[in-house]
């Protein structure tokens, strides 16, 4: 009796992996006569909706998605939500499907969403994001921008008026070099006028001049507290920045690493339904 060679790879299954790797909701596969069916999980609006809330509300309690880990993260949104035929996994899954969505549609709005928003108007713009993720803004509350959510800080200049410290710049990298710009002139200012305080000091016989110097320099080293408190906010943005481009690069590895372990689920399944059928079809040779 010759034992069964181990079947090459099958070319068609695999392709239709990979076509779809974008939907990674699979369930079990079920053997049919000769040929594995791979039967996916399809998810309704309204289920979609109830995940997002979810999440949502994880959030408002000022708690982490996927904390302290992925795994037991999502067997307790399991439980919570209780969908018919759906396993922590596939839950998992379609939150990454949806984040990855979010992303595409924000990175088209970051590249070409202003040329749109010029010639056709910020109503075209929301139909053209919808239309790439139709659970955008739901999304956008979740994964959106931390920085936003912080209110601008306010401090006095010298002319006794508030003034914004946080202005409207092109990207990040220009806000952070005129702020630490601002800071240090802030800083240079304040050594200046140590001078005359000096000076004034000594001098007794100039007791107007005194008074009126005093108010100042409290001035300018509140504006110098200001300007240290700005620096540290913005050590603090440039952290967080670097910790979102790490969890997404993350992310990115752990959705490959799933893709390829699904990958060689189906194939190894291939493979022992091949194996059995070939054992079945000696015994039947050997009656």
């Amino acid at each position: 009796m010759t034992s069964p060679n181990k079947p090459k790879r099958n070319k068609k299954n695999t392709t239709a992996v990979d076509d779809q790797s974008s939907d990674l909701n699979l369930i079990d596969t079920t053997t049919k006569t000769k040929k594995s069916v791979v039967v996916r999980r399809v998810w309704t609006e309204q289920e979609n909706r109830a995940l997002l809330q979810h999440l949502r509300s994880v959030i408002q309690m000022d708690k982490e998605i996927e904390k302290p880990n992925a795994t037991a993260f999502y067997q307790e949104v399991e439980k919570s939500l209780n969908f018919d035929s759906c396993t922590f996994v596939q839950i998992k899954n379609q939150v990454r499907n949806l984040k990855t969505k979010y992303h595409k549609a924000l990175e088209w709005r970051n590249q070409t969403g202003q040329g749109v928003l010029e010639n056709e108007g910020e109503e075209s713009v929301k139909k053209a994001l919808l239309k790439m993720c139709p659970l955008f803004e739901d999304l956008d509350e979740i994964y959106g921008e931390k920085i936003k959510s912080n209110p601008p800080h306010v401090h006095e200049t010298s002319n006794g008026t508030p003034s914004n410290l946080f202005e409207p710049f092109e990207n990040v990298d220009q806000w952070l070099e005129h702020n630490h710009a601002e800071t240090n002139d802030i800083a240079d200012h304040s050594q200046v006028q140590q001078i005359p305080s000096q000076s004034v000091q000594q001098t007794t016989s100039q007791p107007i001049l005194q008074s009126v110097q005093r108010p100042t320099l409290g001035k300018r080293k509140n504006q110098a507290d200001s300007g240290v408190a700005a620096l540290a906010e913005t050590v603090k943005i440039r952290f967080q920045i670097q910790r979102e481009e790490f969890d997404l690069s993350k992310e990115k590895w752990e959705y490959e690493k799933m893709r390829m372990d699904q990958e060689f689920d189906l194939k190894l399944k291939h493979y022992d339904d091949q194996k059995q059928l070939q054992e079945r079809k000696l015994e039947l040779d050997k009656t």
